[in-house]
């Protein structure tokens, strides 16, 4: 092959990827296959063209190809930082230990409040399973899934307030 010719290959190959970087590597891929092939090398000049041409569409485009392989299964793109760069609070989450506590001095201030803290030991107890909950206590799912819900909602109010320093618990 001559550098005229290599250099038409190119620039088809080029045009057949619609300018994709790779391929020259495309072109060197398809011309070793095509070395080793016995058929190829009986065609005539304007057949072993067009065979060039199918097989550089068939690698480029299939997606079982040895090139899609190779190159494109493994294509990476680098992003760009064009996000800002937030600089966020940290929040202190309460301890085990501040929630039972909170718990326990509602439950004094209320005392219908039995119920609620009770859902919420078991669901604690439970690793927050509320199936484990449900088949223990024949409660609906619907109903331990509000109380808990209303519980945590709570706590967060009072934690709130405990940072807030409203509330010196």
């Amino acid at each position: 092959m001559t550098n005229k010719e290599y250099k038409d290959y190119l620039q088809l190959t080029i045009k057949i990827t619609g300018g994709d970087d790779r391929a020259s590597d495309l072109l060197h891929d398809v011309m070793i296959q095509l070395s080793d092939n016995t058929k190829y090398k009986e065609l005539s000049p304007n057949d072993k063209k067009y065979f060039l041409v199918k097989s550089i569409q068939n690698q480029y485009y299939s997606n079982s190809s040895s090139f899609k392989r190779k190159y494109k299964k493994y294509s990476f793109v680098e992003l760009e930082e064009t996000f800002e760069k937030v600089d966020t609070i940290y929040e202190e989450e309460p301890t085990m230990e501040w929630v039972k506590e909170t718990l326990e001095e509602e439950l004094k201030k209320n005392p219908d409040f039995w119920y609620n803290k009770g859902i919420f030991d078991l669901w604690i107890k439970h690793n927050g399973f509320i199936e484990r909950i449900h088949k223990q206590t024949s409660i609906p799912r619907y109903s331990l899934k509000d109380t808990i819900k209303e519980v945590k909602k709570l706590i967060k109010t009072k934690w709130r307030e405990y940072k807030d320093g409203e509330d010196k618990a």
